[in-house]
């Protein structure tokens, strides 16, 4: 018999009403015989575990680049649209509309042809992801962009004592990028612009865990029709067939851990589980201790 399983799984607990979540069988077995653990605050992909060591995320991404010499320090600095809603200026990723490897470098060179002089680098590490090379760390405390999107940036732009410089520069890289060729194309095309980048980073957590990530921005973003797709999925190609491996007696316990949306924690089970006739299988969304819908 092999050892315990770890899925690790953000967004198990979407931004969705009860209603939009059907049953998904294996899940809520698992949720409600197996020994659950809530964390006492919740957590994002990047703080589990919290025992781990940790690393800046942006830099990070600079190392798998190749490009750690090329600054003395690395920001995230991740393309976003600014939707405005009402009287609110709202946030939205490439999630919400399609972004090439092509299209990010060359919307990373026009930054790079404005902001060069000052001693700032923009490259796409991905072409949803980012980076930003400085010459000095700047003195902010930044909200991650996953927790950010679909909400107002009101109350998540950067705080600190370089705050007022970041937030000039902030609005800087959307005047460079409004009236860009780029833009203008993707406007012809019917697409969102790239209106501007999200300053961030933080130090995450190095994890040696199985991760999926199918659920994260549709919960996040309270996509309803995504989140039941991307369940559908974990459920039958990672839970139901690790279930059978526990049931089969080929591993000796299976650990689910739920991070972001509206619930962190994890949840054990093994195969004398069964036995807990006890308990009776509840839905999802029924599990003590939910968070309730965020507002924006």
């Amino acid at each position: 018999m092999n050892g315990e399983k770890v899925l690790v799984v953000p967004g198990l607990f979407p931004d969705l009403p009860e209603t939009l979540v059907p049953a998904l069988g294996a899940l809520e077995w698992i949720w409600s015989y197996g020994n659950v653990h809530r964390f006492s605050a919740p957590l994002g992909l990047g703080e589990w575990p919290p025992e781990a060591p940790r690393q800046s995320l942006a830099r990070a991404r600079a190392v798998e680049s190749g490009l750690l010499g090329a600054a003395s320090t690395w920001f995230c600095a991740d393309p976003i649209h600014l939707h405005i809603e009402r009287d609110r200026l709202m946030l939205l990723d490439p999630y919400t509309f399609p972004l090439g490897k092509q299209e990010s470098q060359e919307f990373c060179a026009q930054l790079n042809a404005h902001f060069e002089e000052a001693g700032m680098f923009f490259f796409a590490s991905t072409p949803s992801q980012w980076v930003v090379g400085l010459n000095a760390r700047p003195r902010l405390e930044t909200i991650p962009l996953q927790r950010c999107v679909g909400r107002s940036i009101e109350n998540h732009l950067p705080q600190g004592e370089d705050r007022q410089v970041w937030l000039a520069l902030f609005n800087e890289v959307q005047m460079v990028l409004h009236d860009c060729a780029l833009n203008q194309a993707r406007e012809v095309r019917g697409e969102r612009s790239v209106s501007g980048v999200w300053f961030w980073d933080e130090e995450v957590a190095q994890s040696s865990h199985e991760q999926f990530h199918g659920l994260r921005w549709p919960s996040a973003y309270g996509d309803g029709e995504a989140w039941r797709h991307q369940a559908q999925v974990f459920e039958t190609t990672l839970v139901q067939p690790w279930l059978d491996r526990l049931f089969a007696g080929e591993i000796s316990a299976l650990t689910l851990v739920a991070l972001e949306g509206r619930y962190s924690g994890q949840v054990t089970v093994r195969k004398g589980h069964q036995r807990r006739f006890w308990r009776r299988t509840r839905s999802l969304m029924k599990i003590p201790g939910l968070q309730p819908l965020r507002e924006s």
